[in-house]
């Protein structure tokens, strides 16, 4: 009995000693925390990166364009809303529309709007949105209006004429496109319709502007939205400052 009872006592204090052990909360100890703080890292991260995804989108999303229309994107018929174009002309002298450009230029960008009997008041480098149905008129890509609200304008801007030295190829990239010809000769007289044949294999046109000239004339340069009407590509020069 004298050496039973340091024996239980000292197993008493074993007992006690483990039972005030830090390994004893491993539920709610350090193994525990490193969990919940991994997985809660982990959402954040993935938070982050769905936050970035999304906002990445909605930089990258500019909406519909002249060259998405051009180049197939939209079908006839299709109702299309363009932000932030350019107007590169004047309404016409017939009043029937006139011509807008995606403010960065190049092939494709260039888009006539028809207004038929809708009138508005459009100026070169008006920033407009325009909302129109997408046709095609006999191979003319153009964006019809309904009203006058579906032409607003929203500010002011500009696109450079896209300059070429001679003649592509092929000229339905420019299709609507603002361009420069660099040395026309022109090689006709104006027929009925105000239309002088030149050596670029595109008529000068009156649409807006009426070229005073005839046969023989040589011109440094030339500039104007490219028009398509009547099977036949149509320079339409704004003013006499487009006629060089």
């Amino acid at each position: 009995m004298t050496r039973t009872l340091p024996i239980l006592a000292l197993l008493g204090l074993s007992v006690a000693l483990f039972s005030g052990c830090p390994t004893t909360t491993k539920d709610s100890g350090p193994e525990g925390d490193t969990d919940t703080d991994t997985d809660s890292d982990s959402d954040t991260d993935a938070d982050a990166d769905a936050d970035a995804d999304a906002d990445a989108d909605a930089d990258t999303d500019t909406g519909p364009t002249c060259a998405d229309i051009q180049q197939g994107v939209y079908s006839e018929d299709d109702v299309v809303t363009l932000s932030g174009v350019i107007a590169t002309s004047q309404v016409a002298n017939n009043g029937m529309g006139f011509f807008v450009q995606d403010a960065g230029g190049g092939e494709y960008s260039g888009m006539f709007v028809y207004l038929g009997s809708v009138e508005v008041d459009v100026a070169v480098g008006d920033e407009l949105t325009v909302t129109g149905a997408y046709t095609e008129y006999y191979d003319l890509s153009e964006l019809s209006v309904g009203g006058a609200s579906d032409v607003e304008i929203t500010g002011s801007g500009s696109v450079a004429a896209t300059t070429l030295q001679a003649a592509p190829g092929d000229w339905e990239p420019y299709e609507s496109v603002l361009v420069t010809l660099q040395d026309v000769n022109i090689t006709s007289d104006a027929n009925e319709y105000g239309e002088f044949s030149t050596d670029w294999d595109v008529a000068l046109d009156d649409m807006f502007y009426t070229y005073e000239g005839s046969s023989g004339d040589s011109l440094g340069s030339v500039t104007g939205p490219l028009n398509y009407s009547y099977e036949e590509y149509k320079l339409e020069p704004r003013s006499a400052d487009d006629v060089q």
